[in-house]
């Protein structure tokens, strides 16, 4: 979860332990900060368009970081917004 910001406001044991120690210490930092080499990502960009817009979105796509693809869904709420995100068996 993140606030209307981006700044982390809950993350999930499952994503931590796939960040290792970096994982640890996002809580309250910006997601487009800690992790600049999405700013430029289409699929990543376009999930940041539908938020702002608050638009509830979808896709699947590949992460960058583990190379797993990922179905990512993002809900906005009344004061954040929130992410489903499930590893795809090939």
């Amino acid at each position: 979860m993140v606030d209307f910001d981006w700044n982390y406001l809950f993350v999930n044991k499952f994503f931590k332990k796939k960040l290792g120690s970096k994982g640890e210490k996002l809580k309250g930092k910006n997601l487009w900060t800690e992790f600049s080499e999405l700013v430029n990502n289409p699929v990543y960009m376009s999930l940041k368009e539908n938020m702002d817009a608050k638009m509830p979105t979808s896709t699947v796509t590949t992460s960058p970081f583990t190379s797993d693809r990922l179905s990512i869904v993002g809900y906005p709420l009344s004061d954040c917004y929130y992410f489903a995100t499930r590893i795809l068996k090939d």
